[in-house]
């Protein structure tokens, strides 16, 4: 393959494309790039880390591709474009698979330990004027962090849940010890609801179109009928909570509200767009104005994400 190829533009989904740290495919890793441009690309990068590491821990997969950025060239011969190309197959499964958006256990050297707060892929003013810098900042920097401290806290050093990913232990609820039942409802909940709630947004949002929206129309009888029962289901949740776009257990699509940081996985459900409306999510902002919160939202919604999971949620 000797020649310049766009980097797999052509069949890489828009997963692919959040921005987050940069990082270059050469061989089998991730490699640093000096100011002069050789193979690929012309980055810096901060460290070497191997593939596995990298999608463990960035939980994002070919940066570089990011749209509506000049993407470089890469330089391929066979075995590389073999390599790369292997790579970004096995992150599209992982991207397409809606479990793919909670962030498992850290792992080294065979060793758990324990729940982590996920990285956002992209900045905490990326989604400014619609949600502001300093809420994004305390509520994925100090609320989430305190649901997966919480949560660790509550699974301690049983090994038969720490092990466990978040969505699993939460489908399998009824198995958790009553005595720390619900702190995982409560903390388990909130780490899984906001993780999926944070990669559920993006700048600027995404058009709603895909499968998902065939299924919308099909289900609430129109798109603009489906955000507003969507919209009205968040407005109306007394109190603390969730509203939800879910897959249920009969493969149909269902809009509902949760009460706290109950989990739609509880119920054996799969969600694929969650909105909170926990006050901490809107009150620097809005004060009193969910409408307004709400509203906003729906201008940062990844409705990209949200098809690929509603795809793989058929799926599974």
């Amino acid at each position: 393959m000797g020649k310049h190829i766009p980097a797999l533009r052509s069949f890489l989904p828009a997963f692919f494309t959040e921005p987050c740290q940069v990082y270059y495919v050469q061989s089998a890793r991730w490699t640093e790039r000096s100011s002069t441009p050789r193979e690929i690309g012309h980055r810096q990068v901060p460290k070497k880390q191997s593939v596995f590491n990298l999608k463990k821990k960035e939980r994002c997969f070919f940066p570089l591709l990011k749209q509506g950025v000049s993407t470089p060239k890469i330089l391929m011969n066979r075995r590389n474009f073999l390599i790369t190309g292997s790579t970004a197959l096995a992150g599209m499964f992982l991207a397409t698979n809606p479990f793919s958006l909670y962030a498992q256990q850290d792992e080294h050297d065979g060793h758990t330990h324990g729940y982590e707060l996920p990285k956002l892929r992209y900045a905490y003013d990326a989604l400014e004027p619609h949600i502001d810098k300093r809420t994004m900042e305390i509520h994925h920097g100090k609320h989430h962090q305190g649901y997966v401290n919480k949560l660790n806290a509550a699974v301690g050093d049983n090994h038969d849940l720490v092990d466990q990913s978040i969505e699993d232990l939460l489908r399998n609820i009824e198995k958790v010890p009553m005595k720390i039942r619900q702190a995982v409802i409560n903390s388990g909940g909130g780490h899984a609801n906001h993780t999926l709630f944070w990669n559920t947004m993006i700048s600027g949002g995404r058009e709603l179109k895909g499968k998902v929206a065939e299924a919308m129309q099909s289900t609430f009888g129109s798109l603009d009928a489906a955000k507003e029962k969507f919209s009205s289901t968040a407005k109306t949740r007394f109190g603390s909570g969730w509203a939800w776009l879910v897959v249920d257990d009969k493969k149909k699509l269902q809009i509902y509200s949760t009460k706290n940081q109950d989990s739609p996985l509880m119920q054996g459900h799969t969600p694929i767009l969650g909105l909170d409306v926990w006050e901490h999510a809107y009150y620097l902002n809005y004060q009193n104005r969910r409408a307004d919160y709400i509203e906003a939202w729906h201008n940062v919604v990844n409705w990209t994400q949200v098809n690929l999971s509603f795809v793989a949620a058929m799926k599974a």
